[in-house]
């Protein structure tokens, strides 16, 4: 059993798949409408040479997946001109994409598949416990570096290299 990224969170029967860079962009192939939620830590992550924004920009300019820019992301997605969709916090978001009545972002219905990136794993952990257990059609992928089991899929525990390298090969593989 893999070990979440902080031990005192409780793992039920049901927890995350670990992915690989090939899984994400079958889950972006299939999905209608998937959704990408960017949170605080993206503007510090360290990617490479990179912050972990400027693959959430990539990421985007490449799916066309609607971004959701959460805390004081905004700022940094607006000095590299990109726009997001919504700057929404991420417990408001995350409410919403779990209300069925929800028609999302555009008005032409909810999502399917979301993405969350750069949150505080303490509290990004409890929004994707919220998916798992209030809206079981829709599946929530971490694209994080550390492991978390409320997610429906999610990487392993990795180590900043080895998350650089499999964000690389998911925009390689997005071409």
């Amino acid at each position: 059993m893999r070990l979440p990224y902080n031990l005192p969170n409780v793992r039920g029967p049901l927890t995350a798949t670990v992915m690989s860079p090939k899984t994400v962009v079958n889950l972006i192939k299939r999905a209608k409408r998937p959704l990408l939620t960017v949170g605080s830590l993206a503007l510090k992550d360290n990617v490479g040479d990179k912050k972990s924004i400027d693959f959430a920009i990539e990421f985007a300019n490449k799916t066309g997946i609607p971004v959701v820019a959460a805390a004081h992301t905004m700022k940094g997605f607006l000095e590299r001109d990109f726009k997001p969709a919504a700057l929404m916090g991420v417990a408001d978001i995350t409410n919403r994409i779990i209300d069925p009545d929800w028609k999302g972002l555009d008005g032409n219905g909810g999502y399917d598949v979301v993405f969350y990136l750069g949150g505080l794993y303490y509290f990004q952990t409890q929004i994707l416990a919220s998916i798992k257990h209030g809206a079981t059609s829709i599946k929530a992928i971490s694209l994080d570096r550390s492991y978390d089991p409320n997610a429906t899929f999610s990487f392993g525990n990795l180590t900043v290299r080895e998350w650089s390298a499999a964000l690389d090969e998911i925009l390689k593989l997005l071409k």
